[in-house]
């Protein structure tokens, strides 16, 4: 979900059972206050094999973390009751760029201290580690990432012969980010 945006989600409701539910009321989380029901918070009575779409309007604010939100809404009838987990990431249509510097550890506390050449720099999805972006160092051992959406990347770093390092950059929008 966009950050300071407003857009609709929607799932659907079907009775899989033999008989009629009764009428089905939609309980979302209390704590959840960028999330509203766009569609009404009552069901009517749905027949065996019947479906019904609820659709929910997400309005986070422009100053809401960009995290992963994780919970579960509520569909309650007098005779049935379904939990629905949910999952929504909030994101930024903002951008930065990062500049990583490689530095060789093993000569590390060499007088010239050259950083690593050749190393492969990888800036990954914090939550299911898919690449967003890679690059290999050039001769200085600095790689350059620009226009990198806002928000929190693990930073992982290979190069053969060393240690691989990971660790978590945060970019942030209009500046320059650097990672040594």
């Amino acid at each position: 979900m966009l950050r300071g945006a407003q857009n609709s989600v929607s799932f659907e409701i079907v009775n899989t059972g033999g008989a009629a539910t009764g009428p089905l009321q939609v309980q979302l989380p209390a704590d959840v206050t960028w999330m509203s029901l766009s569609s009404s918070a009552t069901i009517a009575d749905l027949a065996p094999g019947a479906r019904t779409t609820v659709t929910l309007l997400l309005s986070p604010g422009a100053d809401l973390a960009l995290q992963r939100y994780d919970g579960t809404l509520n569909v309650v009838g007098s005779n049935s009751y379904v939990t629905v987990p949910f999952q929504f990431r909030a994101v930024s249509d903002r951008s930065g760029d990062v500049q990583v510097t490689v530095t060789d550890e093993y000569t590390f506390f060499a007088a010239d201290k050259p950083n690593l050449a050749g190393a492969t720099v990888q800036l990954l999805d914090p939550y299911t580690y898919a690449v967003v972006a890679t690059a290999t160092t050039d001769a200085t051992g600095i790689v350059n990432f620009t226009g990198v959406a806002e928000g929190a990347y693990a930073l992982q770093v290979n190069a053969p012969s060393h240690d691989s390092f990971r660790t978590t950059v945060h970019v942030t929008p209009g500046g320059l980010d650097s990672e040594e």
